[in-house]
């Protein structure tokens, strides 16, 4: 037999097992596979390991049938934007439908934002020349507080005889807000409510007051722990109040003042809070039953349904949670830094 003759026989039977290989693999004998999600709009690639091939699909619905599938192994992958992609091994069986339940997991995480704090450049200028003619007039030493609040400007209490003068300075102009008693300097801070650039809290001493900036109204209550930074609550007459302690939630409506026992901090949202369960607070891992891994936890929880769902673990040191717009959440990290939170 001629060499001619035994080449053709060997390309005969090499392309006549490749026929048979792809008529029994990719016609004959193909499979369905039958996925049921938790969300719409997402895509399957499925890798066949022995064939080297990738076969990509769009599903539009949450039940996504593939049919005419290869009968191989393959690595699934089932991707969608803001949700953790979702990989696993994939045997199907033989001469059935094949399902698979994909349970997608937002992809929740903090977003570093880069900010400029004032962006109005005449702002800026009439706001340097105020701090030089606040240095010239020597406020620091002819007032008994001073603090400088950006947007509201600077604050000052002045004392006269037996009482603590409240000023505002805004440009050149010194507008006096109120009368308060007489405290030690040392004992008194102003500070900035986040969410309302109307009111600011005044705290002297164990006395705290809600003043309207616009209405020109004092709300007074009183608070022993020491505070870190106030915003707005549920409603705009209801503040939370972050302190050593944990937070206080007050309404000025009803004049209550409640410590919030279950966590340090937290913001509402419309039907659930975010909050905050700190990696040194380890009795609160065990109250809750939740693994301790040495990071904070940021929890969203439901209380209407009682779901509770742990939607990010981080190591950063985190000093604020701010919700600065409806639904937005923002955290702020010892360093200043601000972080948007999400997808969750």
């Amino acid at each position: 037999m001629s060499n001619r003759i035994l080449w053709f026989l060997i390309l005969t039977i090499m392309f006549g097992l490749w026929y048979l290989f792809y008529f029994i693999f990719f016609v004959q004998y193909t499979w369905t596979l039958e996925i049921t999600s938790n969300i719409d709009n997402y895509s399957v690639e499925l890798y066949a390991k022995k064939v080297y091939k990738t076969f990509n699909y769009d599903c539009k619905e949450k039940k996504c049938i593939i049919k005419d599938i290869s009968p191989f192994n393959y690595d699934i992958t089932l991707t969608s934007p803001s949700y953790k992609e979702i990989k696993q091994e994939l045997s199907l069986k033989w001469k059935n439908t094949n399902y698979i339940k994909a349970d997608f997991v937002k992809d929740t995480k903090l977003t570093e934002l880069n900010e400029v704090k004032e962006t109005n450049k005449d702002i800026e200028i009439t706001k340097d020349k105020a701090k030089e003619k606040i240095a010239y007039i020597k406020f620091k030493k002819e007032t008994d507080y001073i603090i400088d609040l950006w947007s509201l400007w600077f604050f000052y209490f002045k004392t006269s005889w037996n009482n603590l003068e409240l000023f505002k300075k805004w440009e050149s102009k010194d507008t006096k807000l109120g009368t308060f008693p007489k405290t030690d300097k040392k004992d008194i801070q102003i500070y900035k409510i986040y969410g309302d650039s109307n009111k600011i809290l005044i705290s002297l001493k164990g006395r705290k007051y809600i003043y309207n900036l616009n209405l020109q109204k004092i709300d007074e209550f009183k608070l022993v722990p020491k505070i870190k930074y106030v915003k707005i609550g549920n409603l705009k007459t209801n503040y939370l109040i972050v302190t050593d302690m944990g937070t206080y939630t007050y309404d000025e409506l009803s004049k209550e003042l409640q410590y919030f026992y279950l966590f340090k901090d937290f913001v509402y949202l419309k039907d659930a809070y975010i909050w905050i369960i700190y990696k040194d607070e380890k009795s609160k891992f065990t109250n809750f039953w939740l693994k301790d891994n040495n990071k904070n936890l940021v929890i969203k929880y439901n209380p209407w349904v009682k779901n509770r769902e742990i939607i990010l673990e981080t190591d950063m040191e985190i000093t604020q949670i701010i919700q600065e717009w409806e639904n937005k959440i923002y955290f702020y990290d010892n360093l200043w830094k601000k972080y948007e939170l999400e997808n969750y």
